[in-house]
Protein backbone atom coordinates (compact mmCIF):
# COMPACT_ATOMS: atom_id res chain seq x y z
CA UNK A 1 0.00 0.00 0.00
CA UNK A 2 1.25 3.42 -0.72
CA UNK A 3 2.69 5.57 2.09
CA UNK A 4 1.14 8.36 2.94
CA UNK A 5 2.75 11.91 4.34
CA UNK A 6 -0.04 11.84 7.25
CA UNK A 7 0.75 8.40 8.29
CA UNK A 8 4.53 9.35 8.52
CA UNK A 9 3.63 12.50 10.65
CA UNK A 10 1.17 10.21 12.88
CA UNK A 11 4.62 7.83 13.25
CA UNK A 12 6.62 10.63 15.12
CA UNK A 13 3.19 10.45 18.17
CA UNK A 14 3.11 7.25 18.05
CA UNK A 15 4.19 7.05 22.54
CA UNK A 16 1.47 9.56 23.08
CA UNK A 17 -1.03 7.08 21.43
CA UNK A 18 0.49 4.65 23.44
CA UNK A 19 0.24 6.63 26.52
CA UNK A 20 -3.56 6.77 26.44
CA UNK A 21 -3.32 2.71 25.74
CA UNK A 22 -4.58 2.90 22.29
CA UNK A 23 -3.13 0.21 19.82
CA UNK A 24 -1.29 2.35 17.86
CA UNK A 25 -0.34 -0.79 15.18
CA UNK A 26 -4.47 -1.20 14.92
CA UNK A 27 -4.94 2.60 14.39
CA UNK A 28 -2.62 3.11 11.98
CA UNK A 29 -3.83 0.32 9.61
CA UNK A 30 -7.35 1.68 9.89
CA UNK A 31 -6.13 4.94 8.88
CA UNK A 32 -4.05 3.45 6.23
CA UNK A 33 -7.26 1.73 4.66
CA UNK A 34 -9.20 4.39 5.06
CA UNK A 35 -6.85 6.78 3.39
CA UNK A 36 -6.23 4.10 0.27
CA UNK A 37 -10.19 4.19 -0.20
CA UNK A 38 -10.99 7.80 0.04
CA UNK A 39 -8.24 7.68 -2.93
CA UNK A 40 -10.82 5.82 -4.94
CA UNK A 41 -13.78 8.43 -4.74
CA UNK A 42 -15.08 10.29 -7.47
CA UNK A 43 -15.40 13.42 -7.14
CA UNK A 44 -18.89 14.47 -7.65
CA UNK A 45 -18.36 16.62 -9.97
CA UNK A 46 -17.70 13.61 -12.74
CA UNK A 47 -20.02 11.58 -10.93
CA UNK A 48 -22.87 12.69 -12.86
CA UNK A 49 -20.66 12.82 -16.18
CA UNK A 50 -20.43 9.54 -16.86
CA UNK A 51 -24.32 9.56 -17.98
CA UNK A 52 -23.54 11.61 -21.01
CA UNK A 53 -22.73 8.83 -22.97
CA UNK A 54 -25.56 7.13 -22.83
CA UNK A 55 -23.28 4.46 -21.24
CA UNK A 56 -22.28 4.21 -17.38
CA UNK A 57 -18.52 4.21 -16.97
CA UNK A 58 -16.92 2.02 -13.86
CA UNK A 59 -14.31 4.19 -12.12
CA UNK A 60 -13.08 1.24 -9.51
Amino acid sequence: MKEFFMLRILDRFKHVFKLFGIDYVNLRTILQVKLEMDQRRVPTVFANSNKEDGKEKIHF
